[in-house]
């Protein structure tokens, strides 16, 4: 028996007798078939015309800023593009060699080593390893620079890899098996690489019934997902990890001629053109700490980031909507120009070549996940609140995060859910600007848009049968100066911790600046908070400063905390180098006022150093009134924003 034993680090033998007898053996491997026909679409143009895939290989070839601009933003790409480039197939032959090389390592990993457990082939992991050589092996077939061995060697690799991660003996795709798929992306990601090796090879007899059922799965998948208001189930982040392969996949049953659900969206309740505009007032203004580059905002596990995802849309409206397509490729570009590899690159599925117009957005609410108030877009004062009130969004959501509000005030960040991804994970209520420890079953009461912003208003429950009512609002006294209301009812549950998040240096009463750590006193009534800004290079002003008014009935104990984090993805770590002259840094003070009733808080900000000089709020009965410069706005406790006549 101790002759059987190998070195614990070592493979042990009955591994490989576990390999031999279940799982994936070269039993299953030897009856492989190599000789499956071309895809409809053709080799090479999975996802987009071949027209579009050889203009983009010309300007690979012919334009070195967009070779350049390809190789800086899509790393994972970069063998392809190298391959793509050269005219004389010596990158032809050597891709074809990797392939032939991972479809080796990935059959000795299933036979020799830990077998469907190892780390290198496992479930999820697994295919992410493969599938950039599944493409790198589609071009292969593709270029009329491979060789007849090339090609024979980029078969093999497809054959193989999709006859592994199509089988339920290596990752189990029925209802009931007791395996823990992970998060709520991950078994929609691996199904949909399922579907991508099975419609690929849809005109194999092995595939061609399965590759029936494709459409109708990335149907339930789509409804799974994406509610009836375009409202994705997943953090902001986290979106790229399901969304990405559902909408890879939609592009790729069109090239296959299998079905088109842009074209057919209305059958599905237009859930992607909801969705395309979900994403598109995900949008934050220009960001001065990135250059000026418009991200997506922060929600649950994820950070101020670009997404491919506005360009893979607009490539897949392109014929169906052109007005959106154009919508979404100027949203596209507006977001950077952002490539990435989450499920395969991006690059083959976005015609960066289409039309881009401004996507123009204003206010908005996708109901089951937030509300979005916005004035002034593509101005330098536009200024933007989303407050988090639905829960519909579950995926990678922070339990700390019901009930939160995000803003950008002339064109700069005033008030953020930190995104520090997990480095260092950061989900519980003291991260968000919320009532302790953040909302529950969310009802949206009332939404209301104008031109100059609107108000949101929903209810959550809180813990010990509390009740929490949030009332959020945007209004302009005058184009560069808007008023943002948060206006909070606590009931039930004793005393409660209100929570705002604020990008500032210093908060200053009558008295003097107050210190972190330090608590004090807000009396009955109002009381005018002083918030000195951080500064931006980038900002038209270099940033920007404001007043914060804390309206309460009775007196409440107040203090200040601060937190920072230096961790957001390579890309706007770049960004925000280049900008600023030094490394990134989200820093906040975090206000905290305890106990119960009402809460209202009133931020007026205003380009840094420019305080309007007779800017004054009061309270008349139940109305808090702003005014400044002839101009007054009055503000129920309902979240109506109202222009006295």
């Amino acid at each position: 028996m101790h002759g059987e034993i190998t070195a614990p680090e070592k493979v042990q033998p009955i591994d490989r007798q576990r390999n031999l007898h279940s799982g994936m053996n070269l039993n299953k491997f030897h009856r492989l078939r190599f000789d499956f026909p071309e895809p409809p679409g053709k080799f090479g143009s999975m996802y987009m015309s071949r027209e579009a895939v050889d203009r983009l290989i010309a300007r690979m070839r012919n334009e070195s800023a967009f070779y350049n601009y390809i190789y800086d933003s899509e790393p994972y790409f970069r063998p392809m593009l190298f391959m793509l480039q050269d005219t004389t197939g010596a990158k032809i032959h050597e891709a074809a060699t990797l392939v032939e090389k991972k479809a080796h390592d990935v059959l000795d990993f299933l036979v020799n080593a830990y077998g469907i457990q190892d780390k290198h082939v496992h479930y999820y992991e697994g295919v992410f390893n493969v599938v950039n050589f599944f493409y790198m092996a589609d071009q292969v077939l593709a270029s009329p620079l491979a060789t007849e061995e090339d090609k024979a060697k980029a078969r093999k690799g497809i054959a193989l890899f999709a006859s592994i991660w199509t089988d339920d003996n290596h990752t189990p795709g029925q209802e009931d098996t007791g395996l823990n798929y992970g998060t709520a992306n991950m078994p929609l990601t691996f199904g949909a690489f399922r579907d991508m090796f099975i419609v690929y090879l849809a005109g194999d007899p092995a595939y061609t019934a399965r590759a029936k059922q494709v459409a109708a799965r990335l149907g339930h998948n789509l409804t799974t997902q994406i509610n009836e208001h375009g409202a994705h189930m997943g953090g902001m982040h986290y979106i790229e990890a399901s969304f990405s392969a559902l909408v890879s996949n939609m592009l790729l049953l069109r090239q296959a001629g299998i079905a088109d659900f842009f074209a057919d969206d209305a059958k599905h309740g237009s859930r992607l053109t909801k969705f395309a505009e979900f994403m598109m007032h995900a949008l934050t203004p220009p960001d001065p700490r990135f250059g000026n580059i418009r991200k997506m905002i922060a929600t649950g596990d994820g950070s101020y980031e670009s997404a491919d995802r506005y360009g893979v849309l607009a490539t897949g409206f392109a014929q169906a909507n052109p007005a959106l397509s154009a919508r979404l490729m100027g949203a596209w570009t507006q977001n950077g120009r952002h490539h990435a590899a989450m499920f395969g690159s991006s690059v083959m599925k976005v015609d960066d070549e289409l039309p881009a117009k401004d996507p123009a957005l204003g206010s908005a609410t996708f109901p089951g996940y937030y509300s979005v108030l916005r004035a002034g877009w593509g101005t330098p004062h536009e200024t933007a609140v989303w407050f988090i009130n639905g829960d519909w969004y579950r995926d990678h959501k922070h339990p700390g995060d019901g009930g939160e509000v995000i803003i950008y005030a002339l064109s700069a960040p005033l008030s953020l859910d930190f995104g520090s991804m997990y480095s260092p994970h950061a989900p519980g209520a003291e991260y968000h600007s919320v009532v302790h420890p953040g909302g529950q079953a969310p009802k949206v009461e009332a939404f209301d848009a104008n031109a100059r912003g609107g108000m949101s208003r929903a209810t959550f429950d809180l813990p010990n049968n509390g009740k929490w009512t949030r009332a959020v609002s945007l209004g302009l006294l005058t184009d560069d100066l808007p008023v943002i209301a948060i206006q909070d009812t606590i009931a039930g549950g004793g005393d409660r911790t209100w929570q705002l998040n604020l990008m500032t240096d210093e908060l200053r009463t009558a008295e003097g600046p107050r210190a972190v750590g330090q608590p004090f006193t807000l009396p009955a009534g109002i009381t005018a908070l002083e918030m000195t800004g951080q500064r931006w290079a980038k900002h038209a002003a270099q940033g920007i400063d404001g007043m914060l008014y804390l309206v309460t009935p009775t007196p409440r104990p107040v203090e200040i905390a601060a937190w920072k984090h230096n961790w957001h993805p390579a890309t706007e770590q770049y960004q925000f180098q280049r900008a600023n002259e030094r490394g990134f840094e989200e820093r906040q003070l975090l206000l905290r006022v305890k106990g119960d009733g009402s809460l209202r808080a009133i931020l007026v900000p205003y380009y840094k150093g420019q305080k309007p000089t007779d800017l004054k709020v009061m309270l008349e009965g139940d109305q808090v009134i702003v005014s400044a410069g002839g101009k007054s706005l009055r503000l129920t406790q309902d979240g109506r924003m109202q222009t006295p006549h």
